[in-house]
């Protein structure tokens, strides 16, 4: 996750990005850094419909 941090945000350089976040373990790790153009939202508990985009992957992987 860290990795993934470091390499977004140089590439949105001058832009404020908001992630959100599900309840993935590598999510909630106390060792994260954020990077100052970044600020890291996780979703609450038990939230319905999480991930709408997770419905465009499954019609992906359908066709």
């Amino acid at each position: 996750m860290q990795i993934f941090l470091d390499t977004v945000a140089p590439r949105r350089n001058g832009e404020n990005i908001v992630m959100i976040l599900d309840g993935a373990g590598w999510h909630s790790s106390g060792k994260l850094i954020t990077p100052a153009n970044m600020r890291l939202l996780p979703l609450p508990p038990h939230t319905p419909e999480p991930n709408l985009v997770q419905h465009v992957w499954d019609e992906l992987r359908e066709k």
